[in-house]
């Protein structure tokens, strides 16, 4: 069954603002809407549903010419997302 949304944004920030409404439901990032679920102004939807995961991929042409500020970033990147982030470590942080 293919759903026909009555929105389509770019900006999940957006999106969950418009839940926050009453705008519908959203499938937004735990990170976005982390404090909307802690307050309770939001709830999830289908909670034993799972969306696709996605991956992040970082692309450079050599690790022998790798640019200092490109190592620092992929560091942050692995330091705050991880290998694979939990939705319940997402959720618990803050």
């Amino acid at each position: 069954m293919n759903i026909q949304p009555a929105v389509h944004a770019t900006n999940g920030e957006i999106l969950r603002e418009l839940a926050l409404a009453g705008g519908g439901i959203v499938l937004q990032p735990t990170f976005l809407v982390r404090d909307a679920l802690q307050r309770g102004s939001l709830v999830p939807v289908l909670p034993q549903w799972k969306a696709p995961e996605l991956t992040l991929y970082a692309v450079y042409l050599s690790q022998r010419h790798l640019a200092t500020k490109v190592r620092v970033f992929m560091d942050y990147l692995l330091e705050v997302l991880g290998e694979k982030p939990s939705r319940r470590r997402a959720l618990a942080r803050r």
